[in-house]
């Protein structure tokens, strides 16, 4: 480290301090059960979380439900253009979110650490590091986020922190309360419990385990009833016959066949194995659907709800997506601003306030909606006010402004429908005026 390395390091995270390597992980248990699963939650509210990370972590590798699911829901989020809504319409605030724009668009690893922090929304939190390397394209420095391994959690203390780490990314077994300064830490989910809880992995890891044991019960089921089994029955008194039958029987499993004499009768049952099927047919349902609930709210974008004649589940199917997709923009968004952007314009000396990155969605319904909503309260002479544009940049996605008083199409008063039909309708948060 230079010199002026190491005296911006007294201001600034110029390095990574918790390199974590994943070789000092202890391997999965393939085989856990329920006893290790209650012991590793109580070990979790204890503040010991390396057991449950573990228990975690063998989950969502081996769980495909729910690793579908989490890519749902964050793919609802970050498959739409983010773009950086200015805090003010001030030109000071509009350079400030044109900056951290072209920051975020020359980052490379912009979009993994969005990833990497909307795991927050199944573990209890997702933290990553900060640190600020050399500038490209103009900026003095340059921000890049690392991830921060769960198994580096530490509670015991009772408060959050992190364990440090030796050279070689194995853990000291002292930990350090995170400095914001280095450190963002993101919750995704809507539990306000403390993080020894587990946040929504610790029902999902219960879910996960059921249906995972009811697959390897279902397959010792078949192994032992799927296939008829043979029964034979002999005269009591005959003790050399039933010894002749058991050595067929024995052999019959190679030869495909046994012999027996003309008094001896044979038969072959089979277990009911149908009726087992149905009961673990109605298990794995179950717990699939717990597992869609938990993560999206709702399961019928998974398998299909039947809604009848002129029904409108789909729309409440859809309503509740929208719900929790409006919740991770607001939720990011506002973490990324306070604990990310504001830190970033400040190294680099820009003025202004922090803007507030925003994935827009645009739906063909919803722009309907909003096109008619205005049209028809533009007739009876009500239009939004001044300060509505924000407010709609926000709901499109983009950042908008009034058309030019002398444009041939529309004047400042009135809003060009075509534009309008761009816009996300929901909701409608606007201040109206009657116009005079």
């Amino acid at each position: 480290m230079t010199p002026i390395q190491k005296l911006l390091s007294l201001i600034i995270p110029v390095k990574r301090k918790s390199d974590y390597n994943r070789r000092f992980d202890p391997p999965s248990n393939n085989e856990p059960d329920i006893d290790a699963v209650s012991n590793a939650i109580t070990s979790a509210e204890s503040g010991n979380m390396r057991p449950f990370v573990q228990l975690v972590k063998q989950m969502l590798s081996a769980d495909g439900h729910i690793q579908t699911e989490t890519a749902k829901r964050k793919l609802a989020l970050l498959g739409d253009p983010m773009t950086m809504l200015p805090a003010s319409k001030s030109a000071v605030d509009v350079a400030a979110a044109k900056y951290c724009k072209a920051w975020a668009d020359d980052y490379s690893g912009f979009t993994d650490a969005m990833l990497w922090a909307l795991d927050g929304q199944v573990w209890p939190q997702s933290t990553s590091e900060k640190h600020f390397v050399p500038g490209t394209n103009g900026r003095r420095f340059d921000l890049e986020l690392s991830p921060v391994d769960p198994a580096l959690w530490d509670y015991t203390e009772g408060d959050f922190r992190i364990q440090d780490v030796a050279g070689d990314g194995s853990p000291t077994g002292s930990a350090t309360l995170p400095d914001p300064a280095q450190y963002w830490t993101y919750r995704g989910h809507l539990s306000t419990l403390s993080d020894q809880r587990g946040g929504p992995a610790r029902p999902l890891l219960f879910l996960h385990f059921m249906s995972h044991c009811s697959w390897h019960w279902w397959g010792r089921f078949l192994e032992r009833f799927g296939a008829p089994f043979m029964v034979g029955k002999v005269d009591n008194m005959d003790s050399d016959e039933t010894d002749r039958l058991e050595a067929a029987f024995s052999q019959a499993t190679r030869v495909f066949g046994v012999v027996v004499s003309r008094n001896t009768e044979l038969e072959l049952l089979e277990g009911k194995a149908t009726d087992g099927s149905r009961a673990y047919e109605a298990s794995m349902q179950w717990c699939q659907r717990e597992k869609s609930k938990i993560i999206l709210g709702q399961y019928g974008t998974t398998e299909g709800v039947a809604s009848g004649l002129n029904g409108d589940t789909a729309s409440k199917l859809d309503k509740v997506r929208g719900e929790f997709r409006a919740w991770d923009n607001f939720r990011l968004g506002a973490s990324l601003r306070s604990n990310v952007l504001r830190q970033f314009m400040r190294v680099n000396g820009i003025p202004g306030s922090p803007p507030t990155p925003f994935w827009g969605d645009i739906g063909a319904d919803q722009n309907a909606v909003a096109g008619d909503l205005l049209v028809n309260l533009a007739k009876i002479g009500i239009l939004p006010a001044e300060g509505a544009v924000e407010t709609l940049s926000q709901a499109v996605g983009i950042p908008l402004r009034w058309a030019p008083a002398d444009s041939p199409r529309t004047d400042r008063g009135e809003l060009d429908a075509e534009i309008i039909r761009q816009m996300s309708a929901d909701p409608f948060p606007w201040t109206l005026l009657r116009r005079n």
